[in-house]
């Protein structure tokens, strides 16, 4: 029974409520006690106020760049109890996991393809605030520069490199990146464009 009561506690502090509390209640009953009813107690805990984010592994990207796509209540202190009503910088691990997914793409997007940003388990908890930890692997940043193209601006050609979707600059990327710049030529109508 305690092992289901620590698994009902681990659930809600997935979803960002600590302090919460449960208690199973088991009562045999029948011949030989062999039914049961089974009460699950739970006090729910709260939403802890939510501290700074600890990050962990930033080079590219200042704290304040990458601190902008979490709703931590952050930018906004003076107004931070009022904003708390609606959500804003309280501790909700699903909401930051999101907002580390929106993180992960603008890497990919300013050439850093195999960017991984990854929200851990582990918080640290302190004067009644949760500071979340952010680990990011930046890896290597791709520049592209496309040379002889009149027809298409380099903002089109960036638009079809599959290197942001994949999170990978290999062989297989480069030759469909190739194929994808070929095919938005034909679109326009270049049906004998070469791509090295």
């Amino acid at each position: 029974i305690a092992n289901y009561e620590k698994g009902i506690v681990e659930l809600y502090e997935r979803r960002g409520i600590v302090g919460t509390h449960v208690k199973i209640v088991p009562r045999y009953y029948g011949a030989n006690k062999k039914k049961v009813d089974v009460t699950v107690l739970v006090r729910e805990g709260r939403q802890p106020e939510l501290g700074q984010i600890l990050v962990k592994g930033a080079k590219a990207f200042p704290y304040w760049k990458i601190v902008k796509f979490f709703s931590t209540g952050e930018r906004a202190d003076f107004w931070r109890n009022f904003f708390g009503l609606f959500g804003v910088g309280r501790y909700s691990r699903r909401t930051l996991k999101e907002e580390t997914k929106t993180l992960e793409t603008q890497y990919r997007t300013e050439g850093w393809v195999s960017a991984r940003v990854r929200l851990e388990r582990k918080t640290v908890t302190e004067k009644k605030k949760v500071y979340p930890l952010l680990h990011i692997h930046e890896g290597p940043q791709v520049v592209v520069q496309f040379i002889g193209n009149r027809v298409l601006s380099d903002v089109e050609l960036n638009g079809v490199l599959t290197f942001k979707e994949s999170g990978a600059f290999d062989e297989t990327e480069i030759e469909a990146s190739k194929e994808q710049i070929i095919a938005a030529y034909q679109a326009a109508a270049r049906y004998y464009v070469v791509v090295d």
